[in-house]
């Protein structure tokens, strides 16, 4: 009997252990399209890069409208930062943005063209 308890016990630890593993991200699409948008708003930057890459972070949300807002960059040169905040704060991307309250970081990469 105790078998039999054990092994009920294990089967369903099993199988609750799958069903919650194998959830799929319904978002994973969504946010492969944003970061396309994303890297499109800040395509031709118009500025020449000293260094040969340069590194920034990125903090933003979705207001009600679907546009992003820029809560923040971090990064040492002030020509990056204000670049990224005129060309994403406040767009409305051509994706769904129906995240609804979250924070994201996006890392940007600026190469030497």
């Amino acid at each position: 009997m105790k078998t039999i308890k054990a092994f009920c016990l294990s089967l369903i630890f099993v199988i609750s252990t799958l069903s919650f593993a194998n959830h799929p991200d319904p978002k994973g699409v969504y946010s492969e399209a944003l970061t396309k948008e994303i890297s499109k708003l800040l395509e031709n930057q118009g500025f020449k890069v000293n260094a040969d890459e340069i590194y920034a972070t990125v903090l933003f949300t979705f207001n009600k409208a679907g546009e992003i807002v820029v809560l923040s960059v971090d990064t040492e040169d002030a020509v990056i930062e204000n670049f990224i905040k005129e060309r994403l704060n406040y767009k409305k991307p051509n994706c769904n943005t129906d995240f609804g309250i979250n924070f994201f970081t996006l890392p940007v990469k600026i190469v030497k063209a």
